[in-house]
């Protein structure tokens, strides 16, 4: 062999490496990403759900009056919504930060 060829063996062996290195880290992002928009979905679902089941003063008819019981349903139900969409997507968070301040170690 002579030097072209040695050094055009190293050149491919460089470019197999950066290729390498790229792949893995296209992948990662793809997984971090993934993780962030799961998260995202969670926080919009929960604020759909929220807007959803909460309604505005200024779209009822002034004169409509509901019975209590129907309030406090709808005030649980929401508390309770809200509550576990909440504790879901602080789970899907701290396991984002806990992956990633592992993946920089």
């Amino acid at each position: 062999m002579n030097a072209r060829e040695i050094k055009q063996a190293e050149l491919e062996g460089e470019i197999e490496n950066a290729t390498l290195a790229l792949q893995n880290q296209l992948s990662e992002y793809k997984e971090k990403g993934g993780n962030a928009l799961i998260v995202l979905g969670i926080i919009a679902s929960a604020y759909v759900l929220y807007k959803l089941l909460t309604s505005d003063d200024s779209e009822e008819e002034p004169q409509k009056t509901t019975a209590k019981n129907e309030n406090f349903l709808r005030n649980a139900l929401i508390g309770l919504a809200t509550s576990v969409a909440v504790g879901f997507a602080k789970n899907q968070i701290l396991d984002f930060i806990d992956q990633f301040m592992n993946e920089n170690k």
